[in-house]
């Protein structure tokens, strides 16, 4: 029973992740900044910056590159539950039963789990896709896209821009800044 809802939770995220990067379209011009780079924006949004400035470091683990952590029920001595509690520069890949996100991540999230909570302290300055049972976002990212039996956005809970879900339950109180797809 187990193995078949993550299955299903595998291939769900893996078409959310081919529907959003199949649609993503990219025009090419020509470089016309400094050293022959074109900025892609003109900058960064007054309320993102004002969040990543506002943020706290008080983390003491810095992980360069992107990080992968796997559990299978096979490993029952090590344990199934993950907190990220860490700076990673670059995307996290977790699955495990409980998972807990107390870091910052200066890439993409995915994950699969049974109980997904990301925490007040979390900061995820791109995409989270998740795949789990329940969800509890506490904290900021910047766009999400999650399949779930049950999510709770807290109060303090922020997708800056959109948040697309397919859920059976939602409860909303924190804040989406553009687009709810649910």
């Amino acid at each position: 029973m187990k193995k078949s809802k993550l299955i299903l939770l595998t291939v769900i995220l893996l078409l959310i992740t081919t529907i959003v990067i199949g649609s993503t379209n990219v025009f090419a011009t020509e470089a016309e900044g400094e050293d022959g780079v074109m900025p892609i924006s003109e900058g960064i949004p007054d309320e993102a910056t004002d969040a990543e400035e506002n943020h706290e470091h008080n983390h003491e683990d810095i992980y360069e590159g992107d990080l992968y952590v796997f559990f299978s029920e096979d490993q029952k001595d090590v344990g199934t539950d993950y907190v990220m509690d860490k700076i990673v520069d670059g995307n996290v890949f977790i699955m495990g039963q409980n998972v807990t996100i107390k870091g910052e991540i200066s890439g993409s999230l995915f994950v699969f789990a049974t109980n997904l909570t990301i925490e007040e302290d979390a900061y995820i300055s791109c995409h989270t896709f998740a795949a789990a049972e329940n969800i509890l976002l506490k904290g900021f990212s910047y766009d999400m896209y999650a399949a779930c039996d049950n999510f709770d956005m807290a109060n303090t809970g922020i997708v800056y821009r959109d948040l697309k879900l397919a859920t059976n339950t939602a409860s909303l109180i924190g804040s989406v800044g553009r687009n709810l797809n649910l």
